[in-house]
């Protein structure tokens, strides 16, 4: 999501008198002239908005990007509102599975940064190798913190649900996935993940291998980072 004010560096008399005292009354008005404005008014004519939404469709269905009410409370910190993803349980450096052929269940909350409720929710799927994303749920309710996907309902028309890693879930407001950073405003989610068929046989031992040989690699990597900064 997502002017400078220079000041003048020459040393003569002429210009240093003239820019540290205000202009002379005019004789001829026998009124003041006005002096500079402050840049503080320059500064607020930059921060309003409109309180219209509008809708714009980016090939995912029509996503309201109209901001509404921005008021912003005054216990933001500095910092946008993030999204925590409660199930399934998120673990650095490990893959996150989910099964084909299945109903999945996601369920989140938000950290106390979040100073603005949502408007507005989308979730959107991006498959592997590819930038596009598919709508998984459009404009459902801010308030939602749980979601299930019943990944049989894959549209048929969309690239095929194959096993393997790449898959990303997308979450984010009305403002839109490219949302600038806002202080207090949700910041849009990203969820890496791998998925499998689900069935009577277990995952591919090329695969699982290849997942957790990535994840020890990274381990290993960071552990002798640690100890060569120790050292």
């Amino acid at each position: 999501m997502w002017g400078q004010v220079g000041a003048s560096s020459s040393t003569s008399a002429t210009t240093s008198a003239t820019t540290s005292n205000p202009p002379p009354t005019s004789s001829n008005t026998g009124s003041p002239s006005p002096t500079p404005s402050s840049t503080s008014s320059i500064s607020s004519n930059n921060t309003s908005s409109s309180d219209s939404p509008s809708s714009t469709s980016s090939g995912l269905g029509s996503v309201e990007t109209g901001s509404g009410n921005n008021d912003t409370s005054d216990s933001t910190n500095g910092y946008p509102g993030r999204l925590t993803m409660i199930e399934p349980h998120v673990v650095w450096q490990q893959l996150v599975l989910l099964p084909i052929g299945r109903n999945i269940t996601f369920k989140w909350d938000y950290n106390n940064d979040l100073k603005v409720q949502p408007k507005k929710l989308s979730i959107t799927l991006q498959l592997p190798g590819s930038r596009n994303q598919y709508p998984l749920a459009l404009n459902i309710s801010g308030d939602t913190k749980e979601w299930v996907w019943d990944t049989n309902e894959w549209s048929q028309s969309n690239p095929p649900l194959v096993q393997g890693i790449g898959y990303e879930l997308h979450i984010f407001d009305q403002r839109g996935e490219t949302a600038h950073y806002e202080p207090g405003h949700l910041l849009p989610y990203t969820l890496p993940f791998h998925m499998y068929k689900f069935n009577s046989q277990p995952i591919p031992p090329s695969e699982l291998s290849s997942a957790i040989s990535l994840s020890g690699s990274i381990s290993t990597l960071v552990l002798c980072m640690l100890m060569l900064f120790l050292l």
